[in-house]
């Protein structure tokens, strides 16, 4: 069934594991964005160099380009505002999550995570209102 919402915008799954894309799709659709994914830093990287998204959820270790690199490239390549991009990870250590906002993430979510901390980090991270709970 599909939600009468309007949609709200696109944002950016970039992950390794289709289960996660799932997860987090599922989380973003039910707050009325649109969702498109990558498998990798350099899909991602291709993708964002053709469009500009709302905001990206971002693993660190994947295949090809990892997802630290792939921040540090985006953000060089950036222009305008920044896009949100919440780094979502088993990476839990104190350095990890350093190294992440160093190199310009917005937030960091420890995995695993429920669906309540994903649709809060998007509204937190999109301004979106509450009342667009994902349940």
């Amino acid at each position: 069934m599909r939600s009468m919402e309007p949609q709200l915008g696109d944002i950016l799954v970039v992950d390794d594991s289709e289960l996660i894309h799932k997860f987090q799709g599922l989380v973003a659709r039910r707050l009325g964005l649109t969702v498109s994914h990558a498998y990798n830093g350099l899909e991602a990287l291709q993708l964002t160099r053709k469009k500009r998204f709302r905001a990206i959820l971002l693993d660190l270790n994947m295949p090809v380009l990892d997802g630290l690199s792939f921040l540090e490239t985006l953000r060089k390549e950036e222009f305008g505002d920044p896009v949100p991009v919440v780094v979502v990870s088993t990476e839990n250590q104190d350095e990890d999550i350093r190294r992440a906002l160093e190199r310009g993430a917005t937030a960091y979510l420890k995995k695993p995570f429920t669906v309540e901390q994903i649709a809060e980090v998007l509204q937190r991270v999109l301004n979106l209102p509450s009342s667009a709970a994902a349940r």
